[in-house]
């Protein structure tokens, strides 16, 4: 049914959307430091990119991604909007 809405809808299957990654927590504050983040950043590791993801050409192993889309990433891969932040 997806397919099927999609494309009435639009003209083409557009799909679902996916990261393309694993990743992990960085919670543990000697990982976090042993990864290079400073004791303010917070974010989550990448351990593995799908080689046909479209991330596959700008994301590596062991990057750190920080935000998405503007918004803030937690050391547990939660997101807030800055919108949202006391």
């Amino acid at each position: 049914m997806h397919f099927i809405q999609d494309y009435e809808k639009s003209g083409e299957y557009t799909g679902f959307p996916i990261l393309g990654i694993e990743w992990q927590k960085m919670e543990n504050p000697d990982l976090r430091k042993a990864m290079g983040m400073k004791p303010d950043q917070k974010g989550v590791r990448v351990r593995r990119v799908e080689p046909t993801a479209p991330e596959s050409g700008c994301l590596q192993p062991s990057d750190i991604i920080l935000s998405f889309d503007g918004i803030d990433i937690a050391n547990d891969g939660t997101g807030q909007s800055h919108f949202l932040k006391p």
